[in-house]
């Protein structure tokens, strides 16, 4: 007996695996940065706060990001099918964790240069939004319902 690769319940739970895959990443680097902040000398760049900055308005670039990813739409073509909604929230999903991720990666190195203790709990911040948006059946649910009323 065959399962259909394609169907709701697969493609929820490999967005799950990726999701736990892409947490687990922010988790060891955040882990390793702190680390690696206690051990290293103060400030090894004289930079001031300036990456710090740049990468807090990064950071808030890809919040913005989030909610434009959130809002993609889903071809007419493809609406109505069960399969083809699953697989579009799936790419919504990983677009909005990969988004998230590279947020905290960057502020990681940010910490790492200038030692900022925001800079750490914006990399903290990055990864509750991960936790916070966990895929799960229900929101796959949701999705494919609102896509379908939508379309009606």
């Amino acid at each position: 007996m065959t399962q259909d690769l394609h169907s709701p319940e697969i493609v929820l739970r490999s967005t799950q695996i990726i999701a736990i895959a892409l947490i687990a990443g922010v988790i060891s680097t955040t882990g390793i940065v702190t680390f690696l902040g206690n051990t290293l000398p103060p400030r090894m760049a004289n930079t001031g706060d300036t990456i710090s900055f740049v990468m807090a308005g990064f950071t808030a670039l890809c919040v913005v990001a989030m909610g434009v990813a959130s809002n993609w739409g889903v071809r007419a073509d493809a609406s109505r099918d069960p399969k083809a909604l699953a697989a579009a929230w799936q790419t919504r999903t990983i677009v909005k964790y990969a988004i998230c991720e590279i947020a905290a990666l960057a502020n990681a190195v940010a910490y790492i240069v200038e030692q900022n203790w925001w800079s750490l709990a914006l990399q903290i911040v990055m990864l509750a939004v991960m936790v916070l948006i966990f895929p799960t059946k229900t929101r796959l649910d949701q999705f494919i319902e609102s896509q379908t009323a939508f379309t009606q």
